[in-house]
C-alpha cells in the first residue's frame, strides 16, 4: 500500500509516468497470492502456478529477453521461446528466492533499499524509477518496525512482492541493454540470489526436500552463530552496498566487459561470506549440539 501511494502521487504532483498496466497486474496478483498463503496457506504447487501466471503476464507484454543475460562475449542471441523461459525462470526464481531469504529481522527490508536505491540511481531502468523509489520509501519507512527485535513482518505478501518488483525491473530497460540490466541487478541482490542457489543446490544434493522450512542458508548461520540479527544484517548489507556501487558504475560508465569485474568481485566476496557463515555453523554445532 505505501509502495502504491508513493508512486501515484509522484504521477500526480510531477506528472511522473506509470509503469504499463502488465507490471502493476503482476505486482498486484504476486502481493494477493502472498496474502492468501499468509492467511490461508497454500501448497507449493498451487504458489507456484499462481506466481507463472502473473510471471507470464508481465512476459506476455513484451518483457523478454532477446539475449542470455550475460556480457559480452556471452551475451549469446535467444530465440522468442528461450527469451519467455529464462525470463519466466528469472522472475520467479527471484520471487522465490526473496521469500526464502526474509528470515531475520531487517534483513529484506535493507536488501530491498539498496537494490531499488541502485536500480534507480545508476539508471537501469528509468520507466520503473518511481515505481522503485516509492518501494524502497516504504522499505525504508518498514525497517523503523522490522529492525530488530521486529514488531511487524513483511510475510510472503510483501516479500513476494518485493522480489517480483525487483525481478521485472530490469526487463523494462530497453530491449538491447535488457540482458545487462537483468545482469546489473542480479549484482545488486547477489548475497540474496547466491546464498538461496548455493543452499537450495546444497539440500537438493544430499536429497533433502529444500522446499521445505530449514535454518541453513548461510545469513540464517551467522544468526544461529551467535550474531544479533542487526548485526549480520549490518555486516551484509554493506557488502551489498560495496557490490552495488562497483557494479552500478560499471554499468553506467564502463563498456559491456567491465561487468565481469564487479562479478568477480562478487564472487571471492560470496565465497568469504560462505566460509565465515560455514564455520560459524560448524562451531556452534561442535559446542551445543545444535543442527
Amino acid at each position: 500500500m505505501g509502495t502504491l501511494a508513493g508512486t501515484l502521487l509522484q504521477a500526480w504532483i510531477w506528472e511522473m509516468p506509470l509503469p504499463p498496466a502488465a507490471v502493476w497486474v503482476g505486482l498486484g496478483g504476486i502481493a494477493l497470492t502472498g496474502l492468501l498463503d499468509d492467511v490461508l496457506g497454500l501448497r507449493a504447487d498451487a504458489r507456484l502456478g499462481l506466481q507463472a501466471v502473473f510471471a507470464a503476464i508481465v512476459v506476455a507484454s513484451g518483457l523478454s529477453l532477446s539475449k542470455l543475460p550475460l556480457p559480452a562475449p556471452l551475451d549469446i542471441s535467444l530465440n522468442p521461446a528461450s527469451g519467455w523461459l529464462f525470463s519466466m525462470l528469472w522472475i520467479m526464481g527471484v520471487t522465490n528466492i526473496y521469500n526464502f531469504l526474509d528470515g531475520i529481522d531487517g534483513y529484506a527490508a535493507v536488501q530491498g533499499m539498496i537494490a531499488c536505491a541502485a536500480i534507480v540511481v545508476f539508471q537501469i531502468s528509468p520507466l520503473m524509477g518511481p515505481l522503485l523509489l516509492a518501494a524502497g520509501g516504504a522499505c525504508a519507512g518498514f525497517i523503523f518496525y522490522n529492525w530488530h527485535p521486529a514488531k511487524i513482518f513483511m510475510g510472503d505478501t510483501g516479500s513476494t512482492g518485493l522480489g517480483f518488483l525487483l525481478a521485472v525491473s530490469p526487463l523494462q530497460a530497453a530491449v538491447e541493454v535488457r540482458h545487462l540490466a537483468i545482469f546489473v541487478t542480479a549484482l545488486f541482490l547477489w548475497f540474496f540470489l547466491a546464498d538461496g542457489v548455493y543452499t537450495l543446490t546444497r539440500r537438493a544434493i544430499k536429497g533433502e526436500k529444500f522446499w521445505r522450512p530449514h535454518r541453513t542458508h548461510l545469513y540464517q548461520l551467522l544468526a544461529s552463530g551467535g550474531l544479533r540479527h542487526s548485526h549480520v544484517v549490518c555486516r551484509v548489507g554493506f557488502a551489498m552496498l560495496l557490490l552495488a556501487a562497483a557494479a552500478g558504475a560499471a554499468h553506467r560508465w564502463g563498456a559491456p566487459e567491465a561487468l565481469w569485474a564487479p562479478f568477480a568481485l562478487a564472487v571471492a566476496g560470496f565465497l568469504a561470506y560462505r566460509h565465515t557463515a560455514e564455520m560459524t555453523g560448524i562451531k556452534r554445532q561442535t559446542t551445543t549440539g545444535w543442527k
